[in-house]
């Protein structure tokens, strides 16, 4: 169960983020830099989180909570960018098409 919170919280922490900079991006007229920096928060607190776990003392969580991580991460990043995508507006040239 620990294993499942851990992996739920740091997943749904890193797609929040990546959707609000997604957000602010489309806002500010920049929809490809809000998507990249919604990129390196989708990828890297996952990331860092599995690394932080495997320099834990904690053998039996650090092994079961990385490859939780990994599997709701795989999840969450396929709702994540169904979102992220429908968030971006298209752009005059591809309107035209």
């Amino acid at each position: 169960m620990r294993s499942a919170a851990l992996a739920g919280g740091v997943c749904w922490l890193a797609a929040s983020a990546a959707l609000a900079a997604t957000y602010w991006g489309n806002r500010f007229q920049a929809p490809v830099q809000g998507m990249l920096v919604g990129m390196m928060f989708r990828l890297g607190l996952p990331m860092a989180a599995v690394v932080a776990l495997s320099q834990t003392s904690e053998r039996p969580l650090a092994s079961g909570a990385a490859t939780t991580i990994l599997g709701v991460y795989l999840l969450a990043l396929v709702v994540e960018t169904l979102l992220a995508v429908r968030m971006v507006a298209p752009t005059t040239a591809m309107k035209a098409m």
